[in-house]
């Protein structure tokens, strides 16, 4: 499945020639930026640099076009769903995080203006029991937040001389209270909740750091590079 606004025709003896595209979702003006599935239902969403969130319902074969469109002000950057499915995180162009009710389509930000980034926020990932969530923005900061109240309850200003760039993706570990960063800065960097600053510093040279998952043994992560 893929939901994807593709400008021009796609060729059959392109690079995606051998990956056979099963469906196509059509709804978005401008490139797709994030997309995520509803971690209950069948719902895939998706972001765009066209100031939109689409919902798409695809249960229904037929159905090709979103069922719900989130409008924002900025460029969509990243999603994350809280694990329940109720609540969706957003972030843009802009240095405020959204929280929307998927349900009813109503936007929380969080009541402390100084919570928030200085800059653009480049991603945000819901910890796996949703009591925290973390953000990584241009600002070479790192974020962890309240699940529950919406509030910024630890600050890693430039991660504490770990990156020196924007933080452009971490994961939450499945075992354990910490996550992996990945910055423009070519360094992959594990974060313990327990531990203030850094763990363990690896450097990626060459490359930056666009995608990262952190596997079940800790030790081991899988990277996508630019």
């Amino acid at each position: 499945m893929i939901a994807r606004e593709v400008r021009g025709e796609i060729s059959e003896n392109g690079p995606d020639a051998n990956h056979p595209v099963i469906r196509t979702l059509y709804d978005h003006l401008d490139e797709v930026t994030v997309v995520t599935f509803h971690p209950r239902e069948q719902i895939l969403v998706s972001g765009s640099t066209d100031k939109t969130v689409k919902l798409f319902d695809f249960s229904k074969t037929a159905v090709k076009r979103a069922m719900k469109t989130l409008s924002e002000v900025f460029p969509v950057r990243a999603l994350s769903f809280h694990p329940g499915g109720e609540f969706l995180l957003v972030t843009t162009d802009h240095p405020t995080i959204r929280l929307y009710n998927v349900e009813t389509a109503q936007c929380f930000v969080c009541s402390a203006p100084g919570d928030q980034h200085k800059d653009v926020v480049m991603d945000v990932n819901y910890s796996d029991n949703a009591r925290l969530y973390v953000t990584g923005s241009k600002d070479g900061d790192v974020k962890v937040w309240d699940g529950i109240s919406n509030r910024c309850v630890e600050t890693f200003s430039r991660a504490h001389d770990g990156h020196t760039a924007a933080t452009r993706v971490f994961v939450h570990s499945p075992t354990v209270p910490a996550f992996l960063t990945g910055s423009d800065d070519f360094r992959a960097r594990k974060e313990s909740h327990m531990e203030k600053g850094f763990s363990d510093g690896l450097t990626l040279k060459f490359c930056r750091i666009p995608a990262l998952l952190l596997m079940q043994d800790q030790y081991t992560f899988l990277h996508w590079l630019d």
